[in-house]
């Protein structure tokens, strides 16, 4: 590559740049959001309003929840769909960036519960966590999201967006994009999905995860084992069996946990 063709893609890089988070403020509530996360939300603001959705693929801890929370704040009546062990968190979450939403989880579409209107009628904005969960269009969750998709813009949030194929992705997508989604090869279909590039040298590393230890007992307690494999059959009932396989595998699993556990079976 020349030097003129690398000046021309700094300069390209420098001006979309600019040109997408200069709109997006870093505070939102008590929660500051950083550089990265800022671009990623103003890449979504325009995919949302040229298409009327976006698919944010971010990975875990990358702050997807507020990158949504930070695109919500341009609606008054945004609904967040996810799934119920997530409630609390997404509470935390809407009081710490200061927005209020209505929720409705997976469970409940798929028991064919309607959502709650918003604030001032249905809503304006739909943000659906796990949205690979929305996957399979015979579903009854998948069709009772889509109807609720035929009436407001779409944020998918999901750290693994394909699971099986690129049918997943489509699937998705077509949410917002609608039966066009499945005419879309694997470069169109990539170009849809928001997510951060390459990170720089001085952006702060994630934890590293230590690698196990393994402790050595320094005692040989088979002699346990042995005798535990070594008790005698229980009494047979007339009608059942003695359950003296359940037995010893109960108090297997005690003996591997802790001499007090073992103890206490």
């Amino acid at each position: 590559m020349s030097l003129s063709d690398l000046r021309v893609r700094e300069a390209r890089a420098r001006i979309a740049a600019a040109s997408l988070s200069a709109p997006w403020t870093a505070a939102l509530g008590s929660i500051t959001l950083d550089g990265e996360q800022r671009r990623i939300a103003a890449r979504a603001a325009r995919a949302i309003s040229r298409e009327g959705g976006c698919l944010i693929a971010e990975e875990v801890g990358r702050g997807k929840t507020f990158i949504a929370l930070a695109l919500a704040r341009e609606f008054s009546r945004p609904l967040v769909v996810i799934p119920a062990s997530l409630r609390e968190s997404w509470a935390l979450a809407s009081r710490r960036a200061a927005i209020r939403s209505s929720v409705v989880s997976h469970e409940s579409l798929s028991r064919g519960a309607p959502p709650p209107p918003g604030a001032a009628g249905t809503p304006d904005l739909l943000i659906v966590d796990e949205s690979h969960r929305f996957r399979n269009p015979d579903t009854r969750r998948y069709r009772a999201l889509a109807r609720l998709a035929a009436h407001a813009p779409v944020i998918l949030l999901s750290a693994t967006p394909l699971q099986n194929s690129a049918r997943d992705l489509q699937a998705q997508l077509a949410l917002f994009l609608g039966e066009h989604a499945y005419q879309l090869d694997d470069v169109e279909l990539a170009r849809r999905v928001v997510r951060r590039g390459p990170a720089s040298p001085s952006a702060p590393a994630l934890p590293q995860i230590a690698s196990p230890v393994w402790i050595d007992l320094g005692v040989d307690d088979s002699a346990v084992l042995r005798a535990i494999l070594a008790l005698p059959s229980p009494p047979r009932a007339v009608d059942a069996g003695d359950a003296g396989a359940l037995r010893a595998l109960s108090l297997v699993r005690a003996w591997a946990s802790s001499r007090a556990a073992l103890s206490a079976m």
